[in-house]
């Protein structure tokens, strides 16, 4: 037992020794270029600034990067602590990143072959951060063969392990070994093909498809396309649309089926077209997200993606100072501690296309800060994107607009210059700007050398004291003394100063002085307290102490606490205002935790008179729950509040408001304690219920023979056209219409997708320059046979001509001899319906009905999906042979998967659907799946209406206006009382009127002061009629025959 406790020791050993030896050998030996190869990863070390001086003593020169930092880019591979297994030094923070081996792996497998750390209360001191792999934080010592299973976040391609010590009390350190798990997601994270749900592109070119692409997508799909940037000039991405066929849009704002871009705005129709996309400041990845709802899809959607090389700003060559001669000097450099960056011909406005480069050089490599001051920045705003006139920062943030005080701006460690541009477009100008620049010491972190001096505070509290203190400090000190944020509630920091005794040099401090943050020097004597703040987008706070070479003092002794519950928000950043289509709004602060006290005014504004409906995305939302939320909380226009969480989106009305201003208002307590919210606004166009319409190209035939047309034929017609010819039946006789194309040029596209000429009976659309075969359509139960023509806004062509005649005595024409047979009743909410036979040939000459029963007075329509439809036919624009006839329209020829809505017949309970064949030739049927739908439904209509009204204007609209026509039998009394004494007539302005035409009115009609009017009249055209009495009666007559659309008109009352 022994000798084998003996062998076990010694095998332990020599994977010690073999692992130190490996880290030695590799840096010695140059040759690897920085990397070290365990277990099969490549781990990238920077090892090559480490100095190492005759005294055996290691060094860190300053501004150097973090020397035990690595990359883990493998399946496997190992990390250390620095020195292992010696000892780790104080004050040393390494990353240690690893790279995501492939899209399908979650998880990373990590093993504690030792673990060594100093022990403390939830471990403040010395430890190792696992949160970025959602675990906790480890310190202390930890069994050996400790496992943890660490989880790549969503959609981020890094995970980021982090090791940090303070400046007392080490041990031996740790041996890690990690582990990358492939195929480690859930199923439904993992892209399985092109046309998978959740894609994911790394290379400079690639495509991506809807999933199913293309034979449509399924519903309630929420898929995320994820591209990583190939290369580091690469700032843009080009998605070439080759098809986008979402099916059911009709045009307005994109609601069912969607794509949405990283700017939040999404498209749903029209293709082939492009979209450029810019990746996020500070990311290598952008995503784009499709949306499908729960109803019918088109094919979906196929785009081809490319990387755009050398897209960026262009960077690089050294930047050149003004030339002698150059007129009007634009590119700057500041190479000092401070300076100063103006706009072109500051004072005076500057002028426009300017491009100006001002380059920063540092001073010495411990500068990763640098102040800037604005003591004046008036540029042309822009939104927040800065879309004209800009300067660029080298995070490649945009600056615009207004602008004062103080920021910091961040440079990096490995670059002794950074770059910044103004940009000026052709058009506005403003007065520009004036920029003072201070470079400040000492602000790379985790880089500088750690002086006896150098001290830090990452607690809620702690202490500074001069180098020596209580004694004299020495001569030739440079110390930094960094306070660092506890958490998101701090902004502010006390300083108590307990003793404060160092050398006195005037006002100006010139040679002992301890320098705040705010540049400010302290010298001689002081007591007391003083509050400073964190720097804007900065957790880090540095105090400065310098002393010269001659004079010392006591020094200084201070006690720090950082204040909870600090971060009062300014009363710009309170609030917010949306005016266009599409913005955003957030809590203070956000992303950080809002602080209390809050009473913030968001204002919504309706940018046109078409939009009712405003949608809240809440893509964030965490305010404090509280009952009845009465504490933090967000109030809507409707006075209702919400907190604690929310998801699903929120629509709000203009109409429910009674204003063009929606106003929400966000309040927080005493304590305000909450992640906040994040919300995308969008306004939607064309979203009021009812809406003048504009001037029509609406055609409705009543003639026995005609003509129609395209608008402006034999010209282009125009974008975005709309039409719909109405042919209603010339009498009982008619049961048929034939469509005859004389002349036909529509834009060619793949599925006519854009413009093209549909029949509603059999649901064909044509387009191109092919002209369609002559069609007879049936009237079936109803008296209007409708035909649409749509063109998009992209491009234009001549249009089409056709000869429309009504067929008379063409209502009975049956195919063969009849069976006659009723073949079945349903009245169930789905069921089945089959040809006979089915799967097999259905019989010759069949006369087959199948009758569908309302199930219930809530049912409008009829759904069919056609599982399977195969009928014989020649020609499948007339279905002359066999064919299915759905309400006067005829089906045949094979149309697997197609889905039709049919309307139950008005007044009817009851659905025939008839099923013919001739003798010639049999198929194998059809299966088809029968929904009956409430969804969609017109509420019942109400036939009697009595209204009055006494304003100055008012609109009047005949029942049932919206469904497209009015009802039989109505009587309406609209009674009109003068709004004043001086009100003398009435004036009428007609958007729309179509009543049945009669003789002197006698069937529909409005009247008017005993003036009847029916038929149609111009759109926009005006009546005036005295008021007689301090009443006028206006009264509305339908009979039960024949109705139209009936009236939309605008009253206004006119003073004598």
């Amino acid at each position: 037992m022994g000798f084998l406790l003996i062998v076990v020791i010694c095998v332990l050993c020599h994977l010690v020794n073999s692992v130190v030896n490996l880290e030695a050998n590799h840096r010695a030996n140059s040759s690897l270029g920085g990397l070290v190869v365990l277990g099969g990863a490549e781990i990238e070390r920077s090892e090559s600034r480490r100095l190492h001086y005759p005294d055996g003593e290691r060094r860190y020169p300053t501004g150097s990067p973090s020397d035990c930092d690595a990359f883990v880019r493998g399946q496997e591979g190992w990390i250390f602590t620095p020195n292992y297994p010696s000892d780790y030094d104080d004050h040393r923070t390494c990353d240690y990143v690893i790279q995501r081996l492939t899209p399908d792996t979650c998880r990373v497998e990590m093993t504690l072959n030792d673990f060594d750390l100093e022990e403390s209360d939830h471990c403040l001191n010395d430890y190792l951060d696992l949160r970025d792999g959602q675990q906790g934080v480890l310190c202390g010592a930890l069994a050996s063969g400790t496992k943890k299973q660490l989880q790549f976040r969503s959609g981020q391609y890094t995970m980021t392990l982090r090791f940090k010590t303070d400046k007392e009390n080490t041990g031996k350190g740790f041996m890690i070994q990690l582990k990358q798990v492939p195929r480690s997601c859930g199923a439904s994270n993992i892209p399985t093909g092109p046309s998978a749900c959740n894609q994911y592109m790394d290379t400079f070119t690639g495509s991506a498809s809807s999933p199913g692409y293309p034979n449509g997508y399924p519903p309630n799909v929420r898929c995320a396309y994820t591209i990583r940037r190939a290369d580091s000039r690469i700032c843009k991405v080009l998605l070439e649309i080759r098809l986008l066929d979402f099916g059911r849009h009709t045009g307005g704002p994109c609601r069912g089926d969607y794509l949405e871009f990283p700017d939040l705005s999404r498209t749903c129709a029209g293709y082939p077209s492009r979209k450029i996309v810019d990746f996020l400041r500070g990311s290598d990845l952008l995503t784009f997200t499709f949306v499908s709802d729960g109803y019918g899809s088109g094919k979906g959607f196929d785009i081809e993606i490319l990387q755009v090389p050398d897209s960026c700003a262009t960077p690089s060559p050294p930047p050149r100072l003004p030339r002698p001669g150059d007129s009007q000097p634009c590119d700057q450099e500041v190479s000092s501690v401070t300076g100063h960056f103006t706009s072109p011909r500051f004072p005076n406005p500057y002028g426009t296309n300017e491009r100006c480069r001002y380059t920063l050089r540092k001073v010495d490599p411990s500068v990763c800060s640098v102040e800037l001051d604005f003591r004046r920045f008036e540029l042309e705003y822009s939104g927040p994107r800065c879309s004209k006139d800009y300067l660029t920062l080298p995070s490649l943030n945009r600056l615009c607009g207004s602008i004062s005080g103080k920021q910091l701006m961040e440079l990096p460690k490995d670059s002794d210059y950074v770059n910044l541009y103004f940009v000026s477009d052709s058009f506005g100008h403003g007065l520009g700007f004036d920029i003072h620049v201070t470079q400040l010491f000492n602000t790379c972190e985790g880089t500088r050398s750690h002086g006896p001096c150098d001290q830090e505070v990452g607690t809620l509290t702690g202490r500074f004291t001069s180098p020596g203190y209580p004694t004299s400090y020495p001569a030739n000190q440079r110390c930094t003394y960094s306070v660092h944020r506890v958490d998101a509630t701090v902004c502010s920091v006390e300083l108590r100063f307990v003793s404060f005794d160092i050398e006195y040099s005037g006002e100006q401090c010139s040679k002992d002085f301890l320098m705040m943050p705010d540049r400010t020097r302290l010298c001689g004597t002081t007591s007391g307290t003083r509050i400073i703040k964190f720097p804007a987008g900065s957790d880090i706070l540095a105090l400065n102490f310098f002393s010269d070479g001659f004079r010392t003092g006591r020094g200084f002794d201070i006690e720090v606490t950082q204040r909870r519950n600090t971060c009062r928000v300014p009363a710009s950043d309170c609030g917010g205002e949306v005016t266009s289509s599409a913005g955003r709004i957030s809590s203070p602060g956000y992303p950080r935790y809002y602080t209390s006290g809050l009473r913030c005014h968001y204002k919504i504004r309706r940018p046109d008179p078409s939009t009712c409906t405003v949608e809240l995305d809440f893509r964030v939302f965490d305010v404090a729950t509280s009952a009845g939320c009465s504490e933090d909380y967000l109030q809507l226009p409707d006075q209702s509040r919400l907190c604690g969480s929310q998801t699903t989106s929120k629509a709000l009305d203009y109409s429910a408001v009674g204003s063009d201003v929606m106003t929400l208002t966000f309040v927080t307590d005493s304590i305000g304690a909450g992640r906040g919210f994040d919300i995308v606004v969008r306004q939607l166009p064309n979203s009021c219920s009812i809406l003048p319409p504009p001037p029509s190209c609406d055609v409705t035939i009543s003639e026995e023979r005609t003509v129609i047309h395209s608008p402006n034929y034999p010209e282009d017609y125009p974008a975005d056209a709309l039409c719909v010819y109405s042919v209603r039946r010339l009498d009982r006789s008619v049961c048929q219409v034939q469509v005859e194309f004389l002349d036909f040029d529509l834009e060619p596209v793949p599925d006519c997708g854009s413009d093209f000429v549909q029949l509603e009976k059999n649901g064909e659309r044509f387009c191109g320059v092919q002209t369609p075969p002559t069609a007879v359509l049936s009237f079936g139960d109803g008296d209007v046979l409708r035909m649409v023509f749509r063109s998009d806004s992209v491009s234009s062509r001549r249009g089409f001509e056709a000869r429309v005649r009504q067929i008379r005595n063409s209502c009975y024409r049956p195919i063969g001899p009849a069976n006659g047979r009723h073949c079945g009743t349903y009245s169930d909410a789905m069921f089945t319906i089959q040809s006979e036979n089915f799967p097999l040939l259905y019989p010759p000459n069949t006369d087959c009905e199948y009758r569908i029963v309302r199930q219930n007075p809530t049912i409008c329509q009829v759904e069919l999906f056609f599982s399977h439809f195969d009928v014989a036919s020649e020609n499948q624009a007339h279905c002359d042979r066999d064919y299915l006839e759905v309400k006067g329209a005829r089906y045949c020829g094979n149309r697997d998967g197609q889905r039709v809505l049919v309307d139950f017949p008005k007044n009817k309970n009851e659905l025939v659907l008839q099923f013919k064949t001739d003798s010639y030739q049999q198929l194998s049927g059809f299966r088809i799946e029968v929904k009956q739908l409430t969804s969609g439904c017109p509420p019942p209509e109400n036939k009697t209406c009595e209204q009055t009204f006494s304003s100055e204007s008012f609109q009047v609209i005949s029942p049932g206006y919206q469904s497209g026509s009015y009802p039989d039998g109505a009587d309406c009394r609209y009674t009109v009382k003068k709004s004043s004494f001086q009100v003398c007539a009435l004036q009428v302005k007609f958007y729309t009127f179509d009543l049945e035409q009669s003789e002197d009115c006698k069937k529909d009609y409005l009247d008017i002061a005993e003036q009847k009017l029916c038929g149609r009249m111009e759109y926009d055209s005006v009546r005036t009629y005295e008021f007689l009495e301090d009443e006028m009666l206006i009264q509305f007559h339908s009979d039960g025959f024949k109705n139209g659309a009936g009236f939309f008109l605008l009253f206004e009352q006119k003073t004598c």
